[in-house]
């Protein structure tokens, strides 16, 4: 994950402190102050200080630098410092090479946040050109100079050779605009020849943001000097001059597909391969709509932060790794960490490190090695999202005011391309929108008629593109590229040379931000262990904190017609006690099943069949448990349990809930269960994924998501059914509970999907008949659960009628709702961004479920208090099953591996390898949605006492549930169901394939808490009835 360093790829909103006064009118010029002189001594070999009794606290230091970059005599130069008590800005004058006296001022600054316009100044536009001896330079024909005063400035304050002691430097644009319009002022005051001389702000890049701010603030503080009656003279603005230009991160960020993959990029073809530019195509509107939403309409930084990390993942990187020159892509580069592909950047840090030239500058002894860019500046302006900011209301506000604006961009740029500040200008809400967005990009020619790009201009807008130009146009200039084309541009606008900096795009920026990004995602990576330990955490396997997801390779096929004809065949003729009886199949030349009788065992009745078993694939063993019904094992159908977790055992809803025994307190011995579910239907009970129970794996072949697990799990079925042929045809289902509401959904994908494949192929085998899933108090939609922690524990429409929690608890917990659902729905579902919905997910987990952890009351049953949730997960039946499956007797006759290890309700390193995956974070109603569709019955049935797993969120889920009996099921009423004997048994409502199911009075383990009436929902949806 990596963010848009190179443009600082963020946004956000405009700061309301800087905003223009609506009915500002620029002073008139005080022409009588243009004839004053500037100080009669100012001296090279020591500061002179200036000082004005306006500015009590503000000096100047200030000396000459003559035959220094500037060769010729009569042109001045000058260095300095602006002080402030501790802060220091330091700033380079040059005068005019034409006539210092009458020309206008300009002030350039580099981009960054953090980057000195020493870099401008030595590489681009300056009086001088830093040489490769890095000890020398040459004059620049071709400078800015030519036409006019110039200021380079180190700002913010830390950059180049500015600094502060103290903690003063800073970290907002904002707080920049005040330090720069502090120096202009002390600047003007100082050198009064300059007052009401026209003054512009010029920069690029970051200075994109920076000078719509700056040149507000100087705005701003002309007006309170007029309101004031003030004897000191406005600052006469005249314009902006912005060269490709970061000014709407929107615009820029959906535009780098467009300047990489298609034939508008200025070079008339793309640069990146068809295969990266179809998954950067792929990512476009996703990322627009995700930047919009989370980075301007809800301005959460988190969250801003995370997509921005994305969205450059997908946009930015796919460019840098392809080895071309991001500021012109007509140019390879594979230096961007060393030198951002220019090697003039070295020299020129080589050069202002020089004993000699810092002495010569004034430079203080306490300012470190020059850096073209500060990570640490750099750092702070993203801790404060400064980036996140947009500064097109700024234009707004300046060309409202009368003040001019230029954005001009070379075409072969990528990082600030000219198609994302063209939209943004088109898209610039001020009175002339109309009247710019109308007029017609015409093409402007050199004197020798050859076209060198195109322009447009409304009122005090002027759009203007460079042909064969990149980011930095005027060190194209001085290196000789594109004379022509940037010659005629610098003679025609306002005699002004244009340029452009770079951005902060070195790698040290990008490592700046991703070492602070990865600190604060150390803190939330992860939900926190709240009053929890870890093992009880992830021992709530039968409550699971988390999502699944839409696996696309596993898109549901329709189901195919039973096979009848092969139920009437038999099993295998013997099966013994004593030793497995391994079983093969030719169509399954890599697997085996090893299979043993555990006759009187958990099933007291001795014409009920049990079998314990593995199914192996190399060094791959999955442990089963298989009860034939006790009605009538030859017609009833087959129903598969699994429990949750991800990683628990399955033996815990055979022991505790719905099969044919239950554990003893003793933990050695077990008693019958009268509502066991094979009174009703065969079942298997299956220990996934492998590494849960008594299931293992030898050499690292354990899995890690839930689509690896469904792959294990219907092999484990398409043996069995071809082991057991007198099942094949037969009506089966899948049932589970907690993150069986992702398991299963995806389980029935792949049976469905291997179904139609064996069709395609006319196999001799057998389809599996799947009919339906039971999924109980299930996470399907992990954020309908989020936001509904709050309604079970603090509303009466919690199952008990009653909030558990106190006023306070509910008050800070119901501030959190919205804003949570809000956020996980941009983050987890508009941009199904796996970093930004995590940290999301991380944060409403602490606020709306960390309280309940704390409160000692059972999560699975809001009606009980619990102390033991880390030892026993508030059941003591835990520890009788885990006992009893520990005994020695008990394995030997279940026949479990010596490899399996002692068991465990959960596996931690399943739980462990899950999260690592992310897949936590993946929706699962996609495949709900398809297996209705399919015909496949879905039946959702919740306790109404469960805090983690709620009814609210369930039934919300399905509420919204998209699939063709949407409309149909959402309007239907809620209705009773009653158990025969006409007690009351909940709620319930159905349509078509879909059917929700309330359990009054239980929790998370429904048929641990109503076992009675969880019995009779299952003999009603098998027999097809309604309740």
């Amino acid at each position: 994950m990596r963010s848009f360093a190179l443009a600082l790829l963020s946004l956000g909103a405009l700061s309301q402190a800087a905003q223009l006064p609506f009915d500002f009118q620029r002073p008139a010029v005080h022409a009588s102050l243009a004839a004053e002189s500037s100080p009669a001594f100012i001296g090279e070999e020591q500061f002179t200080i200036l000082s004005h009794p306006d500015f009590a606290e503000h000096s100047v230091r200030i000396k000459k630098t003559s035959g220094w970059c500037e060769e010729r005599s009569d042109v001045r130069s000058f260095t300095g410092y602006i002080d402030s008590g501790a802060r220091s800005l330091f700033f380079y004058y040059f005068d005019s090479r034409r006539d210092a006296t009458k020309d206008d001022l300009i002030l350039w600054t580099n981009g960054g946040p953090g980057c000195s316009s020493s870099m401008g100044l030595f590489m681009e536009l300056g009086p001088c050109i830093t040489q490769p001896d890095g000890n020398s330079t040459k004059s620049n024909p071709y400078s800015w100079t030519e036409e006019a005063n110039m200021i380079f400035i180190d700002q913010p304050i830390g950059v180049g050779f500015s600094h502060a002691s103290g903690g003063l430097a800073v970290s907002t644009t904002e707080q920049a605009a005040i330090d720069v319009h502090a120096f202009l002022a002390i600047f003007f005051e100082s050198f009064p020849e300059f007052q009401g001389r026209p003054f512009h702000l010029s920069g690029e890049s970051y200075g994109g943001r920076y000078l719509p701010l700056f040149a507000s603030e100087i705005v701003h503080q002309n007006e309170r000097l007029v309101k004031r009656k003030s004897k000191r003279a406005p600052i006469n603005l005249q314009s902006l001059l912005i060269g490709n230009g970061l000014t709407d991160i929107m615009s820029m960020a959906t535009s780098y597909y467009d300047q990489a993959c298609t034939a508008t990029n200025g070079l008339g073809k793309p640069v990146l391969g068809v295969k990266t530019c179809i998954a950067m195509q792929q990512e476009v509107q996703r990322c627009n709509s995700w930047l919009q939403k989370a980075c301007r309409t809800s301005l959460i930084q988190p969250e801003c932060d995370i997509a921005q990390a994305y969205c450059g993942e997908k946009l930015q990187d796919p460019f840098i790794e392809g080895e071309i020159n991001p500021y012109d892509i007509s140019k390879p580069c594979t230096t961007l960490g060393e030198d951002l592909c220019y090697p003039e950047t070295s020299v020129i840090k080589t050069y202002l490190d020089q004993p000699w030239v810092r002495s010569k500058l004034g430079v203080d002894v306490d300012v470190g090695s020059f850096e073209s860019c500060s990570n640490k500046v750099g750092a702070a302006f993203w801790r404060a999202q400064d980036s996140m900011a947009p500064t097109f209301y700024h234009l707004t506000g300046l060309l409202e005011h009368g003040v001019r604006v230029l954005i001009y961009v070379g075409k072969l740029d990528w990082i600030c391309n000219y198609i994302g500040n063209y939209r943004m200008l088109e898209a610039l809400e001020w009175s002339g929108q109309d009247g710019f967005v109308g007029e017609e990009l015409r093409e402007w020619s050199t004197d020798k008629q050859a076209a060198a790009g195109e322009t447009k201009s409304f009122g005090n807008l002027t759009y203007i593109d460079i042909r064969g130009a990149g980011h930095m146009i005027e060190l194209q200039l001085s290196l000789g590229d594109q004379g022509e084309e940037v010659r005629e541009f610098l003679g025609r606008l306002w005699s002004l040379r244009a340029t452009a900096s770079y951005v902060a795009s070195s790698r040290t920026f990008r490592q700046v931000y991703i070492s602070s990004r990865d600190a604060m995602w150390g803190e939330l990576a992860e939900p926190r262990a709240s009053c929890l330990s870890r093992d009880s955490q992830l021992m709530l396997c039968l409550l699971l904190l988390v999502v699944g997801a839409l696996s696309r390779a596993a898109q549901v096929p329709f189901a195919p017609a039973v096979h009848d004809s092969l139920a009437s065949e038999s099993s295998p003729a013997f099966i013994g006690e004593e030793q497995f009886t391994t079983l093969s199949h030719p169509d399954f030349a890599e697997h085996s099943v090893r299979i043993k009788k555990t006759s009187g065992w958990c099933e007291e009745r001795s014409d009920v069949r049990s079998f314990t078993g593995y199914i192996d694939s190399g060094a791959r063993s999955l442990f089963f448990y298989y009860f034939d019904s006790r009605r009538d094992a030859t017609k009833d159908d087959l129903i598969l349990w699994t429990n949750g977790g991800p990683g628990c055992s399955s033996s815990m809803g055979l022991f505790m809930e719905l099969g044919p025994c239950i554990t003893q307190p003793d933990g050695n011995s077990t008693k019958s269960n009268p509502y066991s579910w094979t009174e009703e239907a065969n079942m298997i009970f299956i220990d996934q994924p492998i590494g849960v129970g008594f299931s293992h794996a030898s050499g690292g072949l354990a899995v890690s998501m839930t689509e690896q697990a469904a792959i294990d799990v219907h092999a484990f079925l398409a043996i069995f059914f071809e082991s057991f042929p007198e099942f094949q045809g037969r009506p089966f289902h899948l049932s589970g509970e907690s993150y069986g509401g992702r398991y299963l959904p995806l389980f029935a994908a792949e049976i469905v999907h291997q179904n139609e494949r064996l069709l395609k192929r006319k196999s001799k085998r057998a389809p599996i008949n799947l009919q339906s899933l039971l999924i109980g108090n299930g996470v399907t939609d992990m954020l309908a659960l989020l936001s509904s922690f709050y309604q079970q524990t603090c509303t009466s429409d919690n199952g008990i009628g009653r909030p558990v929690f106190g006023v306070k608890e509910c008050v800070e917990m119901q501030q959190e709702v919205n804003r949570c659902d809000k956020w996980l729905q941009e983050v987890c579902r508009d941009s199904i961004k796996q970093p930004d919905c995590r940290l999301a997910y991380s944060y409403c987990w602490e606020k709306l479920r960390t309280p309940f952890d704390c409160a000692g009351i059972n999560p699975q049953d809001i009606t009980k208090y619990c102390t033991t949730m880390n030892e026993d997960l508030c059941y003591p039946q835990t520890l009788w099953t885990t006992r009893y499956l520990n005994q020695p007797w008990v394995r030997r006759k279940l026949g479990v591996d010596d490899a399996a290890a002692p068991f465990s309700p959960c596996a931690i390193d399943v739980l462990d390898a899950f999260r690592a995956t992310e897949e936590i974070l993946e929706p699962t109603f996609y495949h709900l949605t398809g297996l209705l569709e399919r015909r496949v019955r879905v039946l959702i049935y919740v306790g109404k006492l469960d805090s983690i797993c709620t009814y609210q969120g369930n039934y919300a889920l399905l509420q919204r549930l998209e699939w063709s009996g949407q409309e149909n099921f959402a309007a239907k009423e809620l209705h009773e169901w009653l158990l025969p004997t006409g007690e009351l048994g909940g709620e319930m409502k159905s349509y078509d394939g879909l059917t929700y199911l309330e359990i009054r009075g239980a929790g998370h383990m429904v048929p641990h808490d109503k076992p009675r009436e969880a019995l009779w929902m299952l003999k009603k949806w098998l027999a097809q009835e309604m309740l």
